[in-house]
Formats: structure tokens, sequence, C-alpha cells
């Protein structure tokens, strides 16, 4: 089956539409890092490149490090990881968004965490 896909455009692939951090990360503290994979999909001898334009996150409270370089090959793959800090025990939501030449670009995950309460000593 033909493929409706310009072959002007490069093609990227994401496998997480959302990521939770639940309800385990204390109020002031911040997460262990949650990965999400940024792969260009496309054919390694016909495939075109994916620039990477940026990966940001919002609210403040979601952070993004990223070890993705600004052009992908057909075929690679590099991880974008997001940390959350809360600042309060209600839930929090928000949106980490990659900005780059494949389709559909932006591409975005949702991001939710609650905080917990602090633990009091005694």
């Amino acid at each position: 089956m033909a493929s409706s896909r310009p072959k002007s455009q490069a093609d990227s692939d994401f496998r997480l539409t959302s990521l939770s951090f639940g309800k385990t990360v204390t109020v002031g503290t911040t997460s262990k890092p949650k990965t999400v994979t940024i792969k260009n999909a496309g054919k390694k001898k016909t495939g075109l490149a994916v620039s990477i334009e940026s990966e940001t996150a919002s609210p403040p409270v979601f952070a993004v490090t990223s070890e993705c370089k600004e052009t992908l090959a057909p075929g690679q793959s590099c991880k974008v990881s997001v940390m959350f800090t809360p600042t309060g025990t209600s839930e929090q939501s928000g949106e980490l968004t990659i900005n780059d030449n494949a389709i559909g670009s932006p591409q975005s995950v949702g991001l939710s965490g609650t905080g917990q309460v602090p633990k009091t000593k005694k």
C-alpha cells in the first residue's frame, strides 16, 4: 500500500502520549527523570533527517533535559527526560512540546503529577 505522506517531509515516531508522575513526589523535591524517546521513523536509504528545533515543558514545575542532537538521521533515536518538582498537593498538568520538521509538528506529550505532603519529623 502506498503512503500518502509527501516525500519532502521527515517522519518522527513517538510512542508516548502522556507521562504521569503520580502522587509519589514530595512537594519541593524533584522526581527521578522519566523519558520520552524520539525516533526518526524514516527508512535509512530513502528517509529524510528530522531537525529538532526545541524540546520544552510547561508549566515550570516540569523540567526537560535532552540528549538529542539537532538532527536525527533516518532510523536514529534520542531521549528527552522530564522531571517534576511539585509546588503543592493539587494535581498539576502540563505539556512537553517537541518542535521539529516532522509531519504533525509540533508533537506533544501530556504531563501530570500530584505533590505529596512532606513527612513531618516527630
